[in-house]
């Protein structure tokens, strides 16, 4: 080939050289044009994404586990109560205790259960192409899970401001019905701090389930 273009070189001017090198360079153009740019995924080029499927059950079970786990810590926070209702009223602290090692094991199952859901949801973050439309009910979803946010933050932490003083108020009232005074202050007391918690871990853990699949989306185009 080498020969055949010096062999035609020498028989053209310098104008018509110049002609033949454009043309080459444009049909070497036109051959790159037609490979795929490297820089881009197959499911990009190919106009491919992860299944809907494949992230609804995500959000499923994140969702699942999230709520596992913040009801787990409510009932590791409460899971005095019973120990003080039933040494104050019946005077068996030991049927307390047990009561109370129950709800501290059925918080341990929820979140061991809630584990099994998503040991292979990590899978779906890797190399994750959402759809168009997939995208839209993600960012939807965020932000009105955002939007709750401050209002959720602000009862729980009323809710742990109460945990403070209404215990106090409650056992100036009832301070001559004791034993009833002991445990309305300690139920509130808890109650209302395990509810407190149970409201930022729902808000947090559930806020990043979406923002997670939108930081780990690779196609940031739309």
């Amino acid at each position: 080939m080498e020969k055949e273009f010096q062999e035609t070189a020498s028989k053209v001017d310098s104008q018509e050289l110049s002609k033949i090198l454009a043309e080459k360079e444009q049909e070497e153009n036109n051959r790159n044009e037609k490979k795929p740019p490297l820089n881009k995924t197959l499911m990009e080029i190919y106009g491919l994404h992860t299944p809907t499927s494949a992230i609804i059950d995500y959000i499923s079970n994140r969702k699942a586990f999230n709520n596992r786990l913040a009801f787990a810590v409510f009932l590791f926070i409460t899971s005095i109560l019973p120990l003080i209702i039933m040494d104050e009223i019946f005077y068996l602290s030991s049927v307390g205790i047990l009561m109370m090692i129950f709800m501290i094991f059925a918080g341990v199952v929820l979140i061991i259960k809630g584990s099994s859901l998503i040991k292979n949801d990590r899978n779906v973050l890797i190399n994750l192409e959402l759809s168009e439309a997939d995208y839209d009910l993600i960012n939807d979803e965020y932000n009105k899970w955002k939007a709750n946010q401050s209002n959720r933050i602000i009862l729980a932490i009323a809710l742990f401001i109460l945990g403070v003083f209404v215990p106090a108020i409650i056992d100036d009232l009832f301070w001559v019905f004791y034993p009833l005074s002991e445990i309305l202050t300690a139920g509130s007391l808890f109650l209302m701090i395990g509810s407190g918690a149970f409201l930022i871990l729902y808000q947090t853990l559930n806020l990043s389930v979406f923002k997670r699949l939108l930081n780990a989306n690779q196609r940031k185009n739309y």
